[in-house]
């Protein structure tokens, strides 16, 4: 009975341990990013939050959600949320895709990671090629 004890309180102070982590991706608020896209001619179109998480020295992964702000028309499947993957480049210049499981109308992301600070473009890319393209920032929240 001792043992189970014992082993039950060491289970949940991993467990804790874990959680309580910096740099654990439970822990969103040290990952999350204000974000906002704008079209080719400076609109705001789309805003929202997300997550950035150093997997490696070169891969990263995160969550996104975005909405739309006015006219959205042409800008790919990066309205609503989704799972990305992604790579650092150089420790600043960070390259995502925001549907990772999909051949083609994918959404880029690529651009300059300084300060708790990403900005850089977006791009729509389909079958036929590019399709659509614009500006984003994010900042830490």
């Amino acid at each position: 009975m001792k043992k189970q004890y014992l082993l039950i309180v060491f289970v949940f102070a991993l467990l804790f341990a874990f959680a309580c982590s910096e740099d654990s991706p439970t822990n969103p608020s040290t990952n999350l990013y204000k974000y906002t896209g704008y079209d080719s001619e400076g609109n705001k179109i789309i805003f929202g939050i997300i997550t950035i998480v150093q997997d490696t020295a070169s891969v990263v992964t995160g969550t996104w959600k975005f909405k739309p702000i006015g006219n959205c028309d042409n800008v790919g499947p990066q309205l609503g949320e989704g799972n990305y993957i992604g790579s650092l480049d150089s420790g600043k210049t960070l390259w995502l895709n925001l549907n990772p499981g999909m051949a083609d109308n994918n959404v880029m992301l690529a651009g300059n990671f300084e300060n708790e600070h990403f900005a850089g473009s977006w791009s729509y890319y389909g079958f036929p090629g590019l399709m659509n393209h614009g500006t984003f920032e994010a900042h830490k929240k």
